[in-house]
Formats: C-alpha cells, structure tokens, sequence
C-alpha cells in the first residue's frame, strides 16, 4: 500500500467523504508527507471501489452530482493491517542537500540562490502549518493531528536554522588552514 492509499483509507474512517473533501483534508493535513492530486486521487477511489474497501453513493445537491465515498469493513481492516506492520526506515530526500553536496563544483552564486530560495519555500511550510492550526484551534481536533502540526512548525524552525547558518557562512569570508600557511619559509637574501 502506497502512502496515498493509507490517507484515503484513513480519512474515509472519520466519515463518508467526496473526492473534493478528501483533498481539501489532505490540502491540510497530509502535505507534510503526500502531495494529491486528482490524477492520482480519483483512481485511486475508483480502483478502491472495484476491489471493495470504499462504496460511494450519488447524491444531487445544488443540482450538481456528487459521489460520496465510505469505507467498507475490508477498507477499515486493510488500514488496521498497514497500519500494525513494521515502519520503514526512513528515507529522507531533499534536492538542496543534493545541491549542497556537490556544491565545490558549481559557483557559488547558485549555491546562494538556491539557499535563498529554500528559505522561501521553508517560510511558506511555517505559514502553512500556522494557518492549520489557527483554521482548527478551536475545534476539539485530537492531539495526534496537534503533534502533527508542531511537527511541522518544529521542523521547518529546524531546517529554517540549518539553511540560514549555512547561509551565514557564505558570507564570512573562508579560513583555510593547511601545514604549509603555517610554515615559515627562510629568507633567500639573509645569510645562513
């Protein structure tokens, strides 16, 4: 099972849901670990239904159509399995330490840029996970959905200070030690 098919799965057992309110959820929730989109979502639903772990029903409301997906006790006992296994080790993938580890072999400037840029995009996760929890403080939200948001403020504070440190020593100016700075070399004009 994929990490899409476990958040589907696991957002169907908090009630019947459309395919729009399982990604407005995931919009909110879930980013910090699985982007949706409607490629990926739909058929997902779609093959979910066919295999019997959610049904959906057709309502007409406003008089636009909408399908209604709920989990079934085989999609309730497949997330109850998934989630009882073994966790997989952790595989952490981020472009910037790719830059950063072959950063000797391109200019400088690039590797400024690209730091620059990964603020930016830090700072708009802060916001994100700010926003979250100001959009759901006051409704009784369980506190595992309350670690998960500080997870995601305490982690970009993190990754916030690692990329700005390493920034700040772009800017000082380089210290290389090696034996030979520290050697003193004789005078060719003085005598022996």
């Amino acid at each position: 099972m994929i990490d899409l098919e476990l958040i589907i799965l696991g957002a169907l057992i908090n009630g019947p849901m459309t395919g729009y309110d399982i990604k407005h959820l995931m919009s909110y929730t879930s980013n910090y670990f699985f982007k949706v989109s409607n490629g990926n979502l739909y058929p997902t639903l779609k093959r979910f239904e066919s295999s019997g772990l959610v049904r959906s029903t057709e309502l007409i409301e406003n008089g636009r159509c909408k399908k209604v997906y709920e989990i079934t006790e085989d999609g309730y006992q497949t997330f109850i399995d998934y989630v009882s296994k073994p966790l997989r080790p952790i595989v952490y993938k981020d472009e910037m330490l790719i830059r950063m580890y072959f950063a000797n072999s391109f200019p400088e400037h690039i590797l400024r840029k690209s730091l620059e840029q990964k603020l930016e995009i830090i700072d708009a996760l802060r916001k994100d996970c700010e926003r979250v929890r100001g959009e759901h403080q006051d409704e009784a939200q369980d506190k595992y959905k309350r670690l998960i948001n500080k997870f995601g403020l305490e982690l970009s504070d993190f990754m916030e200070g690692f990329f700005r440190e390493l920034l700040d020593e772009l800017d000082e100016p380089e210290e290389i030690e090696t034996a030979a700075a520290n050697v003193t070399l004789p005078d060719p004009e003085s005598p022996r």
